[in-house]
């Protein structure tokens, strides 16, 4: 069972006042095991990701996102998510989500090299790419 939290007034007053570009989040809450129902929708660059322990928490899925960002061996991973999240603008209004919109994805181990100075001892033989994210929601 799906109970949407956002009311229709709520949603209407912050869409008002909020930039064209602007996402406002609709909270709900599904009554189902969030992995089911990603299992039964999920698409292509589909993201499931959950708090862990068997604890209540949240759980978020994209199914078909808007954007796909993906970073080569030479471009910057981390001005690729600058430049993604620099138009990002959020109205949250009194949504309690932790991560009610934005972007899901990994960063590869060698992204560290953009974080701090290190020997290069080995040689990159297969040029994968150092990240990629989903922009969803």
């Amino acid at each position: 069972m799906i109970r949407i939290v956002t009311d229709e007034t709520t949603f209407r007053r912050l869409a008002a006042d909020a930039p064209t570009e602007a996402r406002i989040p609709v909270a709900a809450h599904v009554d189902a095991d969030p992995l089911d129902a990603y299992r039964r929708l999920r698409g292509d660059h589909g993201v499931f990701s959950e708090t862990t322990g068997g604890q209540d928490g949240w759980g978020y899925f994209a199914t078909d996102p808007e954007r796909v960002v993906t970073v080569g061996t030479e471009e910057s991973a981390f001005d690729a998510l600058r430049e993604t999240l620099a138009a990002e603008r959020l109205v949250r209004g009194d949504c309690a989500v932790p991560s009610p919109c934005g972007l899901f994805g990994w960063l590869s181990y060698d992204a560290v090299r953009e974080l701090e100075p290190l020997p290069d001892e080995t040689t990159d033989e297969r040029a994968r790419r150092t990240s990629a994210f989903v922009r969803s929601f």
